[in-house]
């Protein structure tokens, strides 16, 4: 009776402060108690969590009305822009406790070694800054170096590595996603088939490749000797000799192909690529 409510929230931290110690390691606390009740009774080293969480249970038993906060207790500007820097590092837990009386809410830092600070504008902040960094660093000077070491790697900025990496590996990623999806569609065309199926569709889509050379493309509902007949027209309009023999060797070899799968046959495959064929003029 009589202590304001801002007494009771200090009253609080500077006990926690007085009489625990931090540290970023879990401790494995027994399965049939409350990690908190087990925080307090023990008093071992623990996270701002564990400090937060617990200061806002001892002053709503109080009467205090408390909110738990997680953000980010920043001191570093990026000095391009002039902007604030939140890295990993820099998470923190704390409480914020209502004064009635004042009609305001009030920050409550339970944790050994930090202190928060409000920032203020223009002047007084990058002074504010430049305090709160040297009050952290001096709380966690006596960590051990591992811990501290282990905050440091968790805190290393990644982001615009990462940025650019992916601007780099867009493209060629993508192209490869297209021949992944490509490929699963193509071997899932083939899968199930006998190996001569197999092995004739396979020759039948390379002579389509080479014919596609010389801008003939079989429709969806054309057969094969249709096809082999519309590649005899174009070879009988063709200037050059080679031209001309590359597509009747084409033509034969369609109707072959026709022949030998209706009789259940593997075709024969043509003697060469028709664009590497080496033809006598």
């Amino acid at each position: 009776p009589g202590t304001s409510v801002g007494e009771q929230a200090e009253s609080v931290a500077r006990y926690f402060q007085d009489n625990f110690e931090y540290s970023l390691f879990h401790f494995i606390h027994p399965g049939n108690r409350d990690p908190i009740e087990h925080f307090l009774l023990e008093e071992h080293p623990a996270h701002c969590e564990y400090f937060a969480t617990a200061t806002a249970m001892i002053l709503r038993q109080a009467g205090v009305p408390t909110r738990y906060v997680t953000g980010y207790v920043m001191a570093e500007r990026d000095e391009r822009d002039g902007s604030w820097i939140a890295r990993n590092m820099n998470a923190h837990a704390w409480v914020e406790a209502y004064d009635a009386a004042a009609e305001h809410w009030f920050p409550v830092e339970s944790t050994p070694g930090r202190q928060y600070q409000t920032l203020k504008v223009d002047a007084e902040r990058d002074g504010l800054a430049a305090a709160h960094l040297a009050a952290v660093q001096g709380g966690e000077s006596d960590l051990a170096w591992y811990t501290r070491l282990w905050r440091w790697v968790i805190g290393i900025r990644i982001t615009d590595g990462l940025v650019m990496l992916f601007r780099v590996a867009r493209l060629p990623l993508f192209l490869f996603l297209l021949f992944v999806l490509w490929f699963k569609i193509r071997r899932g065309s083939v899968a199930g088939l006998d190996p001569i199926d197999r092995r004739s569709l396979g020759l039948l889509r390379q002579v389509d490749r080479d014919v596609r050379r010389q801008a003939l493309i079989r429709a969806a509902g054309e057969t094969l000797h249709q096809f082999a007949d519309r590649i005899e027209v174009k070879a009988r309009s063709c200037d050059d000799r080679r031209s001309e023999v590359t597509l009747r060797r084409a033509a034969e070899w369609y109707r072959e192909y026709a022949t030998a799968r209706y009789r259940g046959l593997e075709p024969r495959p043509m003697e060469a690529a028709i664009s590497r064929q080496s033809i006598p003029v």
